[in-house]
């Protein structure tokens, strides 16, 4: 099978078919370690940030077992749908157990998937209830996921448990001679509900036993509750690969060989290996916007591109206002903070270069009492990748100082790596094999990078009492102070469906046509939609083709705006 064109080169693993997915991984120690840990026994945590890889080796895991009748019985299993259940927090009260309930049956849906393509026949229900079959846990994930609750659905939850779900895996298990099961738990960091979150990972540790190994990929920091603690009830293993190890390069020379046929010259290539920071899915979209942008010099074709990215980057980190509206004070303050701290280390990065040196480490030193407010944009720096953590260093006693490198992208951006007014191209392989400075960038608080005044001052974005306007006084409140009215967050997923169609990638005839000729207004119109096709079709000149562009347009949308 030849390889992709560069100009069609697909960027995620779950857009991908197996066996493809499998002619283009490049073996590497870093990423065999994580698919054996995926593989072999006992309960894991998969970490690192989007795009890093984590679906891309969890499908490897997948399909290796189901070539081989020696490795575990592997299920599959995404819940990268999980916001759509966020509505009915507010609108039910029994939103855990529909949760619940739906992650389970979203794994013995998977199950179906595994006893399929390997040849055996699903075990039987043992259910009280003879309408509770994998058709109705199909239809009810569908009705779910658009918030419609039927009266039937109580049958569901009702039937459908820890203890089934176990002895149905047992059962298959040894319906395919294997000796274990590993349960692969995709997009299982559920940040965007906490609530969620603590209820998944009660699952994912309830399912935990000497015949079930479950795994789950997540995001640096991810906060997973007070009832499951990682390193204890699972081992963490790293999928983020250090831009400051030895054997980085190399990965990632390996991931062009195998994904691209066009030569590149070193120089460019190198920049887009250490521009994507240890993040694949990035590599692959430096190197193909690059391949198609012909107009300029090597130097202005490789701006473009990494602005374009830097651009991308920002605004990905932005959204997490909109993502986590009770936050949007810290992003707002965490962007100013990262401007700062990219100008400084920018700075010195230049002036180690005239030295044959590079600087793009930060060390800041442990705190006793730490900030509070900076923790969490430090934390939302992790989770969007804007910073990698690297190993800590000491420097005499009680000075330990965390190291910290910023995105390369964002420091190319800055020009970091300029020198002189030729650019920084012809001079990157060079600049960036420099030896680092013997000690990071110093810093005794992320807070030098800003007013540390206006850090102490943040305070969560929380909407005010809806009957009385008084404001809350924290995130946990349920009735309001003063007239002791219920105070309801806004829900994210309802906030994105009001989108309107404005926000999709298609055509000015197009949307002008949906708008003017059809009742489609949002995102959500279509998306929630049972059948958005035959609306969008009333729009003279839209026929099923255009139709289904727009639907899919929709989808990917809001598949990217959650992942």
């Amino acid at each position: 099978m030849k390889k992709p064109e560069d100009d069609i080169v697909e960027y995620r693993a779950d857009h991908i078919e197996l066996d493809e997915l499998e002619l283009i991984t490049q073996e590497t120690e870093f990423y065999s370690v994580v698919v054996k840990k995926l593989i072999t026994r006992g309960s894991k945590v998969i970490v690192g940030p989007r795009g890093v890889g984590k679906t891309h080796h969890m499908r490897i895991a997948h399909k290796q077992c189901l070539n081989s009748k020696t490795k575990p019985l592997s299920i599959y299993v995404t819940f990268s749908k999980y916001l759509r259940l966020e509505p009915l927090r507010g609108k039910s009260s029994i939103a855990i157990q529909f949760f619940h309930c739906w992650v389970l049956s979203k794994i013995l849906l998977a199950l179906r998937e595994t006893c399929k393509t390997i040849g055996i026949d699903f075990p039987i229900f043992n259910s009280n209830d003879d309408s509770v079959n994998l058709d109705s846990l199909q239809l009810f994930c569908e009705q779910i996921e658009k918030q419609q609750q039927k009266d039937w659905h109580q049958n569901i939850i009702e039937s459908v448990s820890v203890t089934l779900v176990n002895d149905i895996i047992n059962e298959a298990i040894l319906d395919s001679g294997r000796k274990h099961a590993i349960l692969l738990c995709d997009d299982a960091a559920l940040v965007l509900t906490k609530d969620y979150m603590v209820e998944f990972f009660d699952i994912f540790r309830s399912l935990n036993s000497s015949k079930i190994s479950p795994k789950a990929s997540v995001y640096p920091n991810t906060e997973f509750g007070p009832r499951f603690h990682l390193g204890h009830d699972a081992e963490y293993v790293p999928c983020w690969p250090s831009i400051l190890s030895d054997d980085y390069e190399d990965l990632f020379d390996g991931i062009y060989a195998k994904r691209f046929t066009k030569n590149l010259k070193e120089d460019i290539k190198k920049c887009f290996i250490y521009a994507s920071f240890g993040v694949p899915r990035a590599f692959l979209n430096l190197v193909n916007q690059f391949n198609l942008t012909d107009k300029g010099t090597d130097q202005q074709r490789v701006n473009a591109v990494i602005q374009a990215q830097a651009k991308l980057i920002r605004e990905e980190f932005l959204t997490l206002a909109v993502k986590q509206p009770q936050f949007k004070n810290y992003v707002l303050a965490g962007h100013d903070l990262m401007d700062k701290l990219l100008k400084d280390v920018s700075k010195e990065n230049q002036l180690s270069l005239k030295n044959g040196k590079k600087q793009i480490v930060i060390g800041i030193k442990q705190e006793h009492t730490p900030n509070k407010n900076i923790n969490i944009i430090v934390n939302f720096f992790e989770e969007t990748g804007l910073l990698q953590k690297a190993t800590q260093v000491k420097h005499g006693t009680n000075r330990v100082y965390d190291r910290y490198v910023p995105h390369l992208t964002l420091l190319l951006s800055e020009g970091a790596f300029q020198r002189g007014h030729g650019g920084y191209v012809t001079n990157f392989s060079e600049s960036i094999n420099y030896p680092r400075e013997k000690h990071p960038l110093r810093k005794n608080s992320f807070a030098e990078f800003s007013d540390p005044e206006l850090l102490t001052k943040i305070r969560l974005n929380l909407p005010n009492c809806p009957a009385c306007d008084t404001p809350r006084s924290n995130e946990e409140q349920k009735f309001c102070m003063f007239c002791g009215t219920e105070l309801i967050n806004k829900s994210t997923f309802e906030t994105l469906m009001s989108n309107t169609v404005d926000t999709l990638p298609i055509t000015e005839w197009l949307r002008a046509k949906i708008k003017q000729e059809t009742s489609v207004e949002t995102i959500g119109d279509i998306v929630l939609s049972s059948n958005p096709g035959q609306e969008l079709r009333k729009a003279k000149g839209v026929g099923k083709y255009k139709a289904t562009k727009v639907i899919s347009e929709a989808q990917n949308w809001l598949d990217e705006y959650l992942q």
